[in-house]
């Protein structure tokens, strides 16, 4: 019955945010992005998850920001300048670009630390919310934060074209629960876990796009559902966390946006967006 039910809205995908989107019947089948069938489904947006994560200290991860609407936690997010941040695309469509806060210098979501409304965003323009290609966006700040602070820090990008090697060990930091469909944690989690080639992450997903990076443990048990966290590893930012299929599930690593992808598109968009 659930089958038969499924297929019959093959034409019609609801989006995470209740944006109706037509995807077609290959899309469908392939990916299911927005569906949430068989126990938790693929998650491109929600509740912050971090699966089989430790507690952190904002000092020892003090690029993590949040990213907030109407008062509550939305997204993770990373600081790239005293006045921008970078999360995933999908969290920021459809929403006017003063419509956010962002919290930095606190491992608690709800409290402490700087609170700074958005003046604006820029969206990857190459988006492409049914399969979340292209999943990054730009957040400019009305007013600067003070780095000076302790827990708030700039973290460097990996340069434009780069790439890394399978195996390599990277860590994502963000608020999320310890099980799959759990409510949000109040204090900061990380997760380290090594990165997978396009190869080995398209065996594991399906065919992917050249800007996503995948990011887990076979076994599961390990995986940041947070979006908009960042994934980082030998002290740059290689990622932006995106999707998953649920949340540290075996042989189903997660989906980050890579920022080597993105970097020139990030340079010029902060280049041009100049208060």
């Amino acid at each position: 019955m659930w089958l038969s039910s499924l297929l019959l809205a093959i034409a019609i995908v609801v989006s995470p945010f209740g944006h109706c989107v037509p995807l077609s019947k290959n899309d469908f089948v392939n990916r299911l992005f927005e569906f949430d069938a068989i126990g938790g489904g693929l998650v491109p947006m929600g509740q912050g998850r971090i699966i089989g994560g430790t507690f952190v200290p904002i000092t020892s991860v003090p690029w993590t920001c949040s990213q907030q609407r109407l008062g509550s936690h939305r997204c993770g997010c990373a600081i790239i300048s005293p006045t921008v941040a970078l999360t995933a695309a999908h969290c920021a469509n459809h929403i006017p670009g003063n419509g956010f806060y962002i919290r930095a210098g606190s491992d608690t979501k709800s409290r402490d630390g700087q609170l700074i409304q958005t003046r604006d965003v820029a969206i990857h323009p190459q988006f492409n919310e049914t399969i979340l290609e292209h999943d990054i966006c730009v957040m400019f700040l009305e007013s600067p934060f003070n780095t000076a602070l302790p827990g708030i820090a700039i973290i460097p990008m990996t340069s434009g074209g780069s790439s890394l090697p399978s195996g390599t060990m990277s860590t994502v930091s963000g608020w999320g629960p310890l099980y799959e469909n759990g409510t949000g944690s109040e204090v900061l989690r990380s997760v380290t876990h090594p990165v997978f080639s396009s190869l080995e992450c398209s065996q594991r997903h399906g065919p992917t796009t050249h800007d996503m990076l995948c990011a887990g443990l076979d076994a599961g048990g390990a995986a940041a559902c947070d979006p908009g966290s960042p994934l980082v590893s030998g002290g740059v930012l290689v990622g932006v966390m995106s999707w998953s299929v649920g949340c540290g599930r075996p042989n189903l690593p997660s989906i980050y946006s890579r920022v080597s992808t993105a970097r020139f598109w990030i340079d010029f968009a902060m280049n041009t967006n100049i208060q």
